[in-house]
C-alpha cells in the first residue's frame, strides 16, 4: 500500500507545480506583452523624429548630413541599424544592419504611420526572428520624398523571456523540493494516530486486551481512540469473566 504522507506529499507537490507553472506563464506572457510594447512606442516615436531630421537633408541631396544622421543613430546601443531611401525606395545612406529592400514594406502616399517588419535570422525555437525594423515615410507638403529605417536587435527580449523561465522554473523545482519535505514531515505527524490505532487494532487481533492507546485528541479520531479503548476495557473483562 502506499502512505498517507506520500500521497499527501504527491498531492502538494502537484498541486504547487500546477501553480508555479501558470504563474511562470502569466509573468512571461505578461512580460513579452511589455517589452513588445516599449519596443514599439520607442522605435514608432524615434523613426519618426528621424523622418523629421531627414527631410531637408533628402530634398537637399546633402550626403554628408544624412550620413551624420545615421552614424549618430547608430552609435547608440539600442539601435542597431539606420538607413534612407527615395521615394522609389532606393538606399541612399545607410549604417549598421539593415534590411534587403525588398523585405521594406511598399508605404501607400497617404499612409504616414510607421510600419513594422521583423527580419534576420530565424529561430524555430522561438518563432521569431533577431531583428525588427521600423519604417516611416518623409512627408513634405503632403508628398512623400523618402523613406527612413530604424532597427533593433529583437533577441535582448528573447533573452528576457529566457531568463524569466529559468527563473521561474529554478523556483518552481526548489519550491516542489520544500513543499515535498514539509508536506511528507506533516503527513508523517497527521498520520501518527492512525499507526496508533493500527497498533491497538492488531494487538487486540492477538488477545492483547490489555494495550491501551495513551495519547489524548480533541477531535474524531480521539473519540475513535477512547472507543478502541473502551472495547478493550470490555474485552479484557469478557476474557478475565
Amino acid at each position: 500500500y502506499i502512505p498517507i504522507a506520500v500521497k499527501l506529499s504527491l498531492i502538494f507537490s502537484l498541486l504547487i507545480a500546477i501553480g508555479m507553472v501558470g504563474l511562470g506563464f502569466v509573468v512571461g506572457t505578461q512580460q513579452s506583452g511589455q517589452l513588445n510594447e516599449q519596443i514599439d512606442k520607442f522605435g514608432t516615436t524615434l523613426v519618426q523624429r528621424m523622418a523629421e531630421t531627414s527631410r531637408e537633408p533628402l530634398l537637399a541631396n546633402d550626403s554628408l548630413n544624412m550620413e551624420l544622421i545615421v552614424n549618430t543613430l547608430t552609435e547608440d546601443a539600442n539601435i542597431d541599424g539606420a538607413a534612407i531611401f527615395s521615394d522609389e525606395y532606393k538606399l541612399v545612406v545607410e549604417a549598421g544592419m539593415v534590411p534587403e529592400t525588398h523585405h521594406i514594406p511598399r508605404l501607400v502616399n497617404n499612409d504616414t504611420s510607421p510600419q513594422q517588419i521583423n527580419w534576420g535570422k530565424y529561430d524555430a525555437a522561438t518563432g521569431e526572428n533577431n531583428f525588427v525594423s521600423f519604417v516611416s515615410p518623409i512627408v513634405f507638403r503632403d508628398i512623400t520624398v523618402g523613406y527612413v529605417l530604424l532597427s533593433f536587435d529583437y533577441s535582448v527580449m528573447t533573452e528576457s523571456r529566457r531568463e524569466t523561465l529559468n527563473t521561474v522554473t529554478a523556483a518552481t523545482l526548489i519550491m516542489l523540493l520544500t513543499a515535498f519535505i514539509a508536506s511528507f514531515y506533516l503527513g508523517k505527524r497527521l498520520t501518527r494516530p492512525i499507526e496508533q490505532l493500527l497498533a491497538a487494532s492488531n494487538a487486540f487481533s492477538e488477545g492483547k486486551f490489555d494495550y491501551r492507546i495513551l495519547d489524548k485528541r480533541n477531535d474524531e479520531i480521539g473519540v475513535l481512540m477512547q472507543s478502541l479503548n473502551t472495547m478493550g476495557e470490555g474485552l479484557l473483562r469478557k476474557e478475565q469473566v
